[in-house]
């Protein structure tokens, strides 16, 4: 009896145990979490950012065996100057921009250390760039070229040995002394000796039409008859000479009256008027220079 009621507890004991190990094992059901309700997102991309163009693929440069050759720069054409003057280092006249200049010395040796003569050239230049200008500066250019050459025959001439009491000099500067759209005036002016005493001034109005490149005179200038030119000549010389009457000669008036005609080539022009010369000695006395007297355009006008 004992034995049953043992076994039945030892039974009963075991089949508790294994029920406890069976929910020992059982895990319990997880709850799952309530989400809140999240609100949804444009994941699209902006509409601002626009997306990069592809790049164009990197072209490798072809790679020739033949080397190419640097452009060769074009020369200017070189003008062959045939003139007996140089023209070099032309100097910028600091009273116009029309004009350039350019300075000519030559020496005359004689025997020995001694110089026989000199010259000395201040040659103007016109800027402009133009055919009449061109000629022009041609035309001056050929002048001095002939006192040069005057001055080389003189220079020959003395020396055979005659006697100066100084070297043979002939100094030429300029003034331009009127410029206009159609005309300019260059006034060249300087001193000559040649023996004697004393040298003389010197004095040569050059004036061009700055279009055609033309000298000139007289007849082409003045916008009235030639007997009206000669009455305002003629009158601006009897002014001059009533302010002081001793200063002349006795019959200066008869070479005064010789000058009324369009042929007189002894004048330049200026801003105000034409200004009209005689030469030392022609009218007074050589110590008196230059006799000028100025004619106004009111009187004498320019055509």
């Amino acid at each position: 009896m004992k034995k049953k009621i043992l076994a039945l507890l030892l039974s009963f004991s075991i089949l508790s145990l294994a029920a406890g190990c069976s929910n020992a094992k059982t895990e319990p059901e997880k709850e799952t979490p309530v989400m809140e309700d999240v609100p949804e997102t444009d994941v699209s991309a902006p509409e601002d950012i626009q997306e990069p163009e592809p790049e164009a693929p990197v072209m490798e440069p072809e790679i020739s065996d033949e080397k190419e050759e640097a452009p060769v720069e074009q020369e200017a054409p070189k003008v062959e100057n045939t003139s007996r003057i140089p023209l070099e280092k032309g100097i910028a006249d600091e009273n116009t921009t029309a004009v350039v200049y350019y300075e000519f010395k030559k020496d005359y040796p004689a025997d020995g250390a001694e110089v026989l003569g000199s010259l000395e050239f201040t040659i103007p230049q016109l800027t402009m760039r133009s055919a009449g200008a061109g000629k022009i500066n041609e035309d001056i250019l050929e002048y001095f070229e002939e006192r040069l050459d005057e001055m080389d025959e003189t220079a020959e001439g003395l020396s055979g040995g005659e006697d100066m009491t100084e070297p043979y000099t002939l100094e030429i500067g300029y003034e331009m002394t009127y410029l206009d759209e159609n005309r300019i005036c260059l006034l060249l002016s300087g001193y000559e000796y040649s023996g004697g005493a004393h040298g003389m001034p010197f004095r040569k109005a050059l004036i061009y039409d700055l279009k055609s490149g033309e000298e000139l005179e007289a007849e082409d200038l003045f916008d009235v008859s030639e007997d009206e030119f000669g009455a305002a000549f003629t009158s601006a010389f009897e002014a001059r000479m009533a302010e002081s009457p001793d200063d002349y000669w006795a019959d200066a008036m008869d070479y005064v009256k010789e000058g009324a005609s369009f042929d007189n080539e002894d004048f330049y022009l200026t801003e105000s008027g034409t200004v009209f010369y005689f030469e030392p000695y022609v009218l007074a006395a050589y110590v008196f220079g230059y006799i000028e007297a100025e004619v106004p355009y009111s009187s004498v006008g320019l055509k």
